[in-house]
């Protein structure tokens, strides 16, 4: 079989990203990776449960280099894309499931039901949603050789 540049590039591409985490980790600034669920989130505090933690641990913010949420996108589309801006420039993505003088809770694909301080909250924007186009592998499993 001969394999063109582009075919050679690819493939070395696919190999260089990992696989996609099973469960949610949390990787530090020293590069410790724990698996587990996130709890709750302040500006400066991560609450995290973990099977490997008698108890859940909170853990400083400034610690933690990433969130690595398994990424499973819904089988269905909603009507509607909520986009939650937020003070610290991050924006969300999901379903409004409500809104009141104190919260604002987005239910998302990636992380369940997302509740946020409407004091942390800089924007709201409803967007129609779009349909999707393409749909393609999310591991290296779903790529076929030729």
């Amino acid at each position: 079989m001969r394999m063109t540049v582009p075919s050679i590039c690819l493939i070395a591409a696919c190999a260089a990203v990992p696989a996609q985490a099973a469960s949610p980790s949390l990787r530090f600034t020293n590069k410790d990776i724990i698996t587990g669920t996130p709890q709750s989130v302040t500006g400066e505090k991560l609450l995290w449960h973990s099977k490997l933690l008698q108890k859940p641990a909170e853990f400083p913010t400034s610690a933690i280099q990433e969130l690595i949420l398994p990424a499973k996108p819904p089988d269905s589309t909603p009507g509607h894309e909520a986009v939650v801006s937020l003070t610290n420039g991050d924006t969300i993505r999901g379903q409004l499931a409500s809104i009141n003088d104190q919260s604002v809770s987005l239910d998302t694909w990636f992380a369940g039901r997302m509740e946020f301080n409407r004091r942390m909250v800089a924007g709201l924007k409803i967007e129609e949603s779009g349909s999707i186009i393409y749909r393609g592998p999310t591991t290296l499993d779903g790529w076929l050789q030729s």
